[in-house]
């Protein structure tokens, strides 16, 4: 999730990851919903409403001091909506914008990453150049990205492992966080 600027929307994006290891070794990260707006209760309210839908638990986002008021309101609409089943996360790599970037072109170059055409972050993924990287204001022109940069840096610093256990069922393999 990221937070709205004074020239941005807030933005949000859900992703799920495949089952099966890439060549390169990684679950590959695929987009299954986005949102943003600029009006908070409306924004909330749709990111509530699609995180049940997809049984989303856990959303990436920056901590930073300026973002406190922002963080609790998005608590008190939690409170208020009788939702206690999401938890807002500490994003890894979050205030550095040009190792987000570097990070999710890795990612896509281990074709790790599925990002449907029509999709806010696609569009700005396509728009993004060189030239844009030396400008002020990166962070409010391309406002999905750190989204996507938040779970991949997360993925980074804590991925996924492939752990053996034994069930009542018997012998089996599943995917664990960190």
């Amino acid at each position: 999730m990221v937070w709205p600027t004074l020239t941005s929307p807030a933005y949000f994006c859900i992703f799920a990851q495949q089952n099966d290891l890439t060549v390169h070794g990684k679950l590959a990260l695929v987009l299954l919903s986005e949102g943003e707006d600029t009006l908070p209760h409306k924004f909330f309210s749709e990111l509530i409403r699609q995180a049940k839908q997809f049984w989303c638990r856990q959303f990436y986002v920056d901590f930073q001091k300026e973002n406190r008021e922002v963080i609790n309101l998005f608590n008190d609409m939690c409170r208020y909506s009788r939702v206690s089943s999401l938890e807002l996360k500490w994003a890894a790599f979050g205030s550095n914008f040009s190792l987000g970037l570097g990070l999710v072109r890795q990612w896509a170059g281990d074709g790790a990453l599925e990002i449907p055409d029509g999709s806010i972050m696609r569009g700005q993924l396509s728009a993004i150049s060189a030239e844009d990287l030396t400008q002020q204001g990166i962070e409010e022109r391309f406002y999905a990205l750190p989204g996507l940069f938040y779970i991949v840096g997360r993925l980074e610093k804590s991925p996924w492992r492939l752990e053996e256990f034994v069930s009542k069922q018997g012998p089996s393999q599943a995917y664990f966080w960190g």
